[in-house]
């Protein structure tokens, strides 16, 4: 209505003189958005008040003055119709229409306040008042509002049961007034909150239809001479109103069919509401509708369309300018146009101007937004999260302000904040792709920080830690590390688990299903199978790759075979020209032992790197800086390093010998290099050159503590011990700080252990354990370093292996009472623990293999599961404890536990073994269950039987397949021991339950029967007892009865005596 302005007529002011005066002389003011400011506000308020003009144009005028943002000219319109129309004389539905405004204009502050607890209560307040007011005068206005209401608290905490009650109440609106237009739009937008768009669409239809029954009304109207100017202009404000109506209706309509997909009659829509009456909301939908034409082009779309259709996209957004240019959000649509043109100056010049006029709180929050996007684009990234902040403060349900900000406040490093409201858009939009990636970019970027700022600090840390009296510090420091390890990996997996949420489908097909079910009982089926992933976001998959890069370099290898397969996907799919990116998909190459495509990756990206370092050193068009020539450097010297490793991996011994050399003679400080040619050197039993090239690293990083560690350890596998162990001392000497290093302590404590042994072998004499080491191992846990426990839990082990249980469990109990135990650790330890403390408890039965209970120790075995299920809540991948846990129970006979330990790890880990391990244990449980006479006699525990009997023959059938095929590949032994189970459950144990079943079933059915005859009986004793006791209460009742009524009948007959007595006459005598 207001892109056009409307006219107000005006009444003569008596009701005699309307005769009199000439309707020549009547008058009518014109309004246009020029014209609705602020500052003639109360101009045009004194002329309604002398000209007395109807409720319906100050309405008129207080809405428009809303629609551009005037919300204090709002206000005091409303306030003073309030105080003019307010008198008796007025009909209860002028009186309805204005409390209801007053009302929804409440309401409306009292949501654009939600967050200010004061002005949210005054308000609503102020609502409550109205609304009392309007349910006594009009229910129709009444349910108009209150459906309002509900809306707005459906926006506030999306529950929704409000929009249930906004439904119902708009729908008693419709039932009210059949004629009504307004609650069939507003029971539409309902709808269309509701995600139901066929049936706004419905609604809309509707609304359209009964204004285009008006319209056709008004426009056929006969034209009558004598009728007032006033009158005819009441019906052109009609007729505007029916028109603005109904293209307001068809573009309603083209949203609807926008949403459900159909884009070409939802063009076809807006178009005609665009003919029927240009507005800007038409235009700027029009535009909207242009610019997913070009962004979301079909196979037929030809590049002769595009020119047009950026054509078209512009003049509609011109054309709502033009309709809509004091529009303060018209200008925000302008600003943000100028934006996507890429007229960052023009477009902040706007912006700015206007801010300084005074807008309402979403105008504001928008506002901002636009502005930081501004700067954002602009790099300033500091300057636009304070302006996305702002934004927020205004409006705290912006998701594209607070989604900006989440990439502002990552660009400029606080990580921490753009978690903060990671986590919010996370609670809002769970399945949002744009959420999901940003969320996990920023997860991965906390954790590379981490990870960066924790190596720094500790190559800071042993910069300055070079006297024996700052050991305390960094042992404190290794404590701190493993914290932050544990933070680093629980953002990585953070990251990973939203990635995945991309990556793959919630639903697959029926066929993806099928294949679901049946990768539980084989390897061969991923359980999120190709057929339900997403491959077409490559950012989506660089961010996944780039987690399991680092959760691989940090120790969790099992991750490699996917690492690989996704590598292996990426580069199929696109064509990566990052050369970081394929280094290190040959290093997961090596990783996975597939050498001969790692050398082949490697080999390429060399030869590339060479000729571009050629051919920038050759030609001088082009500076390059320092830092540019460094990267570049440092990239072609590792690439070279990790092929000639490759190569070193596929036994191409002489050419990686040769790259390496190179290396050396052009790096000499290329620790790694001069490390491989000592490794080379040494199996090649060239123990000069190895201690040669190990000197030369000691003299090039003297507080390196690998080239002692090598010695060391090449001396130990030489079984020169004493040298070796003088080696780490000589270590220990030379750099303090090495005393705490893992590596350092496990390899020192195994060599004393293993010189120990050695003197007993050769000497013959009994064994002296190194109380040295024991006792290193003992105090060192009291301190909170990572070495020394790993060290501890080295003696521990050999301690088990050579059969000193006592002494090895007891350090085991040590380890496990370290206050400073990281999940790893936890895992080891329980593991272990678990183990011999499984040794120690079979030990027990000897070696009769008829396990016999009354040996069995029921707290140790309980101890070991206490130890193994500990164990398996801290490492739930690691396959070999899960093997070990399930031999365990089917050693004690815990069977029925051994098969649900088999089922989650068959679960988790899609091998084949485990469906092996299950047979097995399944066919000795039922063997030993047909064993015991109390089973089976019972008829649930014979059926429970069959089935395993069933599910024996099923799988191992499957196995038996699998193996012919040649995908799985079994022992000869292990064949045959499954051909005879198959052959023994088929031949003897079905056919004996099944032979058993009937009789069983006779047995149960005659059981069933005595028991309900006895039932019978018990019923029929306890149903004659309850017979016979209200007999007797009855027989009590009648007793009591005709004693009352004997009392009774006495009681008359004595009153009856007593009143004769007293009327009758004395005898005479």
């Amino acid at each position: 209505m207001l892109d056009s302005g409307f006219g107000i007529p005006f009444s003569p002011k008596s009701q005699n003189s309307a005769h009199k005066q000439d309707d020549s002389t009547r008058r009518c003011i014109w309004i246009s958005q020029e014209d609705l400011t602020p500052n003639n506000l109360e101009q045009i308020k004194d002329l309604l008040k002398s000209e007395e003009v109807p409720l319906k144009y100050w309405l008129l005028l207080a809405f428009s003055y809303k629609s551009l943002g005037h919300l204090e000219s709002l206000d005091s319109l409303l306030k003073d119709a309030e105080t003019i129309f307010n008198s008796k004389e007025d009909s209860k539905y002028v009186k309805g229409t204005l409390y209801s405004s007053l009302g929804f204009h409440n309401l409306c502050q009292a949501y654009q306040f939600k967050n200010d607890d004061e002005r949210h209560k005054r308000y609503m307040d102020w609502t409550n008042h109205y609304l009392r007011k309007t349910e006594g005068t009009s229910l129709y206005h009444f349910y108009l509002v209150k459906g309002h209401q509900s809306v707005f608290n459906y926006m506030r905490d999306k529950n929704t049961d409000h929009l249930a009650t906004a439904r119902s109440m708009f729908n008693m609106a419709i039932d009210l007034s059949h004629s009504a237009i307004v609650p069939l739009v507003l029971f539409g937008n309902v709808m269309v909150l509701s995600s139901n768009h066929q049936v706004a669409s419905v609604y809309y239809l509707r609304a359209l239809l009964t204004a285009s029954y008006y319209l056709s009304i008004v426009e056929n109207l006969p034209e009558s001479k004598g009728s007032p100017r006033e009158r005819n202009l009441e019906l052109s404000l009609a007729h505007c109103q029916l028109v603005w109506l109904k293209a307001t209706l068809f573009f309603a309509l083209a949203a609807c069919q926008f949403s459900l997909g159909n884009i070409e009659a939802a063009k076809s829509l807006i178009e005609r509401s665009i003919a029927l009456k240009p507005l800007a909301v038409s235009y700027r939908f029009a535009s909207a509708i242009t610019a997913y034409q070009l962004t979301h082009f079909k196979d037929e779309f030809e590049e002769e369309d595009v020119p047009s259709l950026l054509e078209q996209y512009s003049k509609a957004r011109l054309a709502s300018h033009i309709l809509d240019r004091n529009n303060a959000a018209g200008q925000l649509h302008l600003c943000e146009f100028l934006f996507h043109r890429g007229d960052l100056e023009e477009c902040t010049r706007r912006l700015l101007e206007l801010q300084k006029t005074n807008l309402p709180y979403n105008l504001r929050a928008e506002l901002e937004y636009q502005l930081g996007r501004v700067e954002h684009a602009k790099g300033s990234y500091t300057e636009a999260l304070n302006r996305y902040m702002n934004a927020l403060s205004h409006k705290s349900d912006f998701v594209s302000a607070r989604l900006q900000l989440v990439k502002a406040a990552a660009g400029c490093g606080d990580l921490g904040l753009a978690r903060e409201h990671c986590d919010f858009l996370l609670q809002c939009l769970q399945k949002v792709s744009v959420v999901l990636k940003v969320s996990a970019y920023v997860y991965l970027c906390s954790a590379r920080e981490t990870l960066e700022t924790n190596k720094w600090d500790m190559l800071k840390m042993e910069s300055v830690n070079r006297s024996q009296n700052q050991l305390d510090i960094s042992c404190t420091f290794h404590s701190v590390q493993q914290g932050m390890g544990r933070l680093i990996d629980e953002r990585l997996f953070k990251a990973l688990s939203l990635l995945e949420d991309i990556l793959f489908s919630s639903y697959g097909s029926e066929s993806s299903r099928n294949s679901m079910e049946m990768s539980k009982f084989t390897n061969k089926v991923d359980a999120k199978s190709k057929a339900e992933r997403d491959f077409s976001d490559p950012l989506a998959m660089e961010y996944y790759i780039r987690c399991l890069e680092i959760l691989v370099s940090r120790g969790r290898e099992y991750l490699c075979p996917s690492l690989n397969e996704y590598y292996c996907e990426y580069f199929n799919l696109y064509k990566s020209e990052n050369d970081r990116f394929k280094n290190n998909f040959g290093v997961i190459l090596m990783y996975t032992r597939n050498y001969t495509r790692a050398c082949a990756v490697l080999h390429e990206l060399n030869e590339k790197l060479s000729k571009e370092a050629e051919g920038s050193a050759g030609s001088g068009a082009r500076e390059r800086t320092r830092r540019e020539r460094m990267v570049s450097t440092t990239l072609a010297l590792t690439v070279r390093f990790n092929y000639a490793l490759a190569l070193e991996f596929s036994g191409q011994i002489a050419k990686a010998q040769k790259i390496y050399s190179s290396i050396t003679r052009e790096y000499p400080r290329y620790t790694s290099a001069w490390l491989r040619r000592s490794i080379i050197a040494f199996q090649k039993c060239d123990y000069e050159s190895t201690l040669r090239y190990l000197e030369q690293v000691k003299k090039i990083h003297p507080n390196s503590c690998e080239p002692y560690l090598l010695r060391s350890y090449q001396l130990g596998k030489l079984k020169s011990y004493d040298e070796a162990i003088q080696e780490i001392r000589k270590m220990f000497r030379a750099i303090p700080s090495s005393a705490y290093d893992p590596y350092a302590n496990t390899l020192l404590s195994s060599l004393l252990i293993k010189k120990s042994y050695r003197i007993a072998r050769s000497t013959g004499a009994p064994l002296v354990f190194p109380k040295e080491a024991m006792q290193y191992a003992k105090t060192a846990l009291k301190r909170p370093s990572v070495c020394n426990f790993y060290a501890a839990n080295c003696i521990a082990v050999l301690l088990a292996l050579e059969k000193n249980f006592k002494a090895s469990y007891e350090s085991f109990l040590l380890l496990m009472e370290s206050l400073s135990m990281t999940s790893h650790m936890k895992l080891l330890v329980n593991k272990n623990i678990g183990i011999l403390s499984a040794a120690i408890t079979l030990a027990m039965l000897g070696t009769d293999r008829k396990t016999d209970k009354n040996k069995l120790n029921k707290l140790k075995v309980a101890k070991t599961q206490q130890h193994f299920q500990s164990a398996i809540s801290n490492g739930k991948m690691d396959k070999s404890l899960y093997i070990c846990y399930i031999r365990f129970l089917f050693d004690v006979q815990k069977y029925e536990e051994c098969i649900a330990v088999l089922e989650t790890a068959r679960l988790i880990f899609h091998d084949d073994i485990f469906v092996y391990n299950q047979i097995i244990v399944t066919d000795a449980m039922v063997c030993s269950y047909l064993r015991d006479a109390e089973k089976t006699s019972s008829l649930v525990e014979m059926i429970s039987m069959l089935s395993c009997c069933r599910f024996i023959t099923a799988s191992a059938e499957y196995l038996l397949e699998e193996s012919h095929r040649g995908n799985t590949q079994f022992s000869t032994e292990s064949y045959n021991k499954l051909k005879q189970i198959t052959t023994r459950v088929e031949t003897k144990m079905i056919p004996h339950i099944t032979s058993t079943l009937p009789q069983l079933e006779k047995t149960c059915e005659n059981k069933q029967q005595a028991r309900e005859k006895r039932l019978q009986l018990q019923l029929s004793i306890q149903q004659a007892h309850e017979a016979k006791k209200r007999e007797q209460e009855q027989e009590r009742i009648r007793a009591a009865e005709a004693e009352e009524e004997l009392s009774e009948k006495l009681l008359k007959e004595a009153s009856e005596i007593a009143s004769e007595l007293l009327t009758a006459k004395p005898t005479q005598t």
